[in-house]
């Protein structure tokens, strides 16, 4: 099983001190999972997600636990051909995102 691991740093600046506080979610969905939500989620069947339609393949759980406006983030750290969409091989390849909301 692969998990999809969203780092979440956030600094907090008080004077000269900063703290960073990391959130590690993981999505405990398949691989088989993760292939028939994007599937489901490419509305108009191009093969590659735009950013609702990437929100919406998502993990409703790990989604739910987003702070607000981070997922564009999320598409853009996806998106590693930088053409404005995720792929089908962007979207199930592992590793981790890093958001700094």
């Amino acid at each position: 099983m692969r998990f999809v691991i969203i780092s979440f740093a956030v600094l907090a600046l008080a004077g000269a001190a900063s703290a960073q506080q990391v959130l590690q979610l993981q999505s405990t969905r398949t691989p088989e999972e993760r292939e028939a939500a994007f599937k489901a989620a490419d509305a108009n069947k191009d093969g590659k997600l735009n950013l609702a339609e990437f929100t919406k393949a998502m993990d409703p759980e790990i989604l739910a636990q987003l702070p607000e406006g981070v997922v564009g983030q999320m598409k853009a750290q996806r998106d590693t051909d930088g053409d404005g969409f995720v792929s089908k091989a962007e979207f199930l390849a592992p590793g981790r995102i890093q958001i700094h909301p």
